[in-house]
């Protein structure tokens, strides 16, 4: 009987960490952003941009689609700090980006020369930092926190990584 009591205990005292702990701001999902809700004034807006490059064909844009923006802490962090546009190249090309036409030879060109991309705009419409390919949860989330916190130019990668700003996990919830 003890040993049933100690067990609820645990599990009581975990859901409550749970609920009341870092999982709080959690979101079921990245509030993904057409481009031609914001075509009139794309690359600038009240936050700054997180643009998506995917293309439905794509296997490592599903990798990434399954494993890391399914994950709640990565949609609460996106939903929170950015505006998120996935464009898809198959889908939304040809398209006018800062006035300018861009066909796929041109967009290809100007922002990417792999699938998938991660391009981040700030507020006015400058390109603040770039990666592209499909990663790891963990990684991601560094990628993000070494683009969120301005170290993209400024900080080498393998610099940043032993920085503590750098630490993350992968237990839902952490970020």
């Amino acid at each position: 009987m003890m040993k049933k009591i100690g067990i609820c205990c645990w599990a009581l005292a975990a859901i409550a960490v749970v609920s009341c702990g870092s999982t709080k701001h959690l979101e079921d999902k990245i509030h993904w952003h057409a481009l031609s809700e914001v075509q009139a004034t794309f690359p600038k807006g009240p936050r700054p941009i997180f643009f998506y490059i995917s293309q439905v064909t794509c296997e490592n844009c599903e990798i990434m689609t399954k494993n890391v923006f399914s994950r709640p802490e990565v949609a609460w962090f996106l939903n929170t700090n950015y505006f998120a546009i996935n464009f898809d190249i198959d889908r939304d090309l040809p398209a006018t980006i800062g006035g300018q036409l861009y066909d796929r030879t041109r967009f290809f060109s100007t922002f990417t020369s792999q699938i998938p991309t991660y391009v981040f705009f700030d507020t006015s419409g400058n390109i603040t930092g770039m990666f592209q390919a499909s990663m790891d949860l963990k990684s991601f989330k560094q990628y993000l926190k070494y683009m969120h916190y301005g170290h993209f130019g400024k900080t080498e990668w393998a610099d940043f990584l032993k920085t503590k700003e750098a630490e993350t996990d992968t237990i839902i919830g952490i970020f």
